[in-house]
């Protein structure tokens, strides 16, 4: 019985873990629209845009974070990719690929992704999930960053996130 109260509590600490999504917020500059998490704040750092969870304790692991950025390049978005991944996985110690050089169905010419873990702070599992968009001069990328553990408590709102963006052509 006494265990009870001790679960809920338990119950009630893990599920204020979770974001949902914000509205649609459209970053011209990058050609793209996306739906951010609620609770989280944007603000940019060296040409990036970055969004990151407000109140976040060093106790829940690495902050996450979902980055969107401009690469200026003449290469086609396969070539790009391929050289983005490599760089990538030379920064991220002990990685391991989970999906490469995956294009959007309908769409392999325009977009695609890569996604792959890594040893991150204190040995926490990393998951990195990077978006492609192809768009004159370059690729438009959209990355989210964030322990296994974040992942797993955020999977579905992770998932409807990833679903929202939005490449915005050019009129």
């Amino acid at each position: 019985m006494r265990r009870l109260p001790l679960l809920l509590v338990g119950l009630v600490a893990l599920c204020s873990c979770s974001y949902h999504l914000s509205g649609r917020r459209d970053v011209p500059s990058m050609h793209v629209s996306l739906c951010p998490p609620s609770g989280w704040t944007h603000r940019w750092d060296a040409g990036k845009l970055v969004f990151e969870p407000i109140d976040w304790s060093d106790l829940r692991g690495p902050k996450p974070h979902i980055l969107v950025i401009r690469m200026d390049t003449e290469d086609e978005l396969t070539s790009a990719m391929r050289k983005d991944l490599k760089d990538q996985l030379r920064k991220s110690p002990n990685f391991t690929k989970i999906r490469t050089g995956a294009y959007i169905k309908g769409r392999e010419e325009v977009e695609g992704f890569h996604i792959w873990e890594y040893d991150g702070p204190q040995g926490i599992r990393m998951r990195v999930y990077r978006r492609y968009y192809y768009w004159q001069p370059g690729i438009i990328i959209v990355e989210i960053r964030g322990s296994k553990g974040f992942w797993s408590r955020n999977a579905t709102m992770l998932a409807e996130f990833i679903s929202k963006i939005q490449f915005m052509e050019e009129e």
